[in-house]
């Protein structure tokens, strides 16, 4: 019975010790990857206004490839897609990682090109 005692003192003595060793998490720190900001008014003075044009970059690399197999992409053309119609279609330029050929039309559309370029293919088409 004692030597239990001996050891849950024990513990509790190395755990205040680890305690006051380790600093604490300093104030201001966000978690759960929220971030805000906030300015006294009249501090910017930035105009309300649509973007006039984008450039969107897509990863075509071999690593990315399970985002264009033909019959499992609809997640991607879908967000694709959403970026491509926040602004008029034509002003936004879709290019793939290392390339400078400028891609245009749909969300699915670009994603074939995508598809194409990179030869992917899905084994249960």
């Amino acid at each position: 019975m004692k030597k239990k005692v001996l050891i849950v003192i024990v513990l509790a003595v190395i755990a205040l010790i680890a305690k006051s060793i380790i600093p604490p998490e300093p104030e201001g720190v966000w978690a759960e990857n929220k971030v805000s900001a906030s300015f006294p008014d009249g501090v910017v003075n930035e105009p309300i206004s649509e973007p006039t044009n984008q450039l969107v970059y897509i990863d075509v690399t071999g690593s990315m490839t399970p985002y264009y197999v033909k019959n499992k992409r609809t997640n991607v053309v879908n967000a694709l897609s959403s970026v491509l119609t926040l602004i008029h279609r034509d002003s936004t330029h879709v290019r793939f990682l290392g390339g400078n050929e400028v891609h245009t039309g749909f969300g699915n559309d670009i994603l074939q090109k995508a598809y194409d370029k990179e030869g992917i293919r899905d084994n249960k088409e």
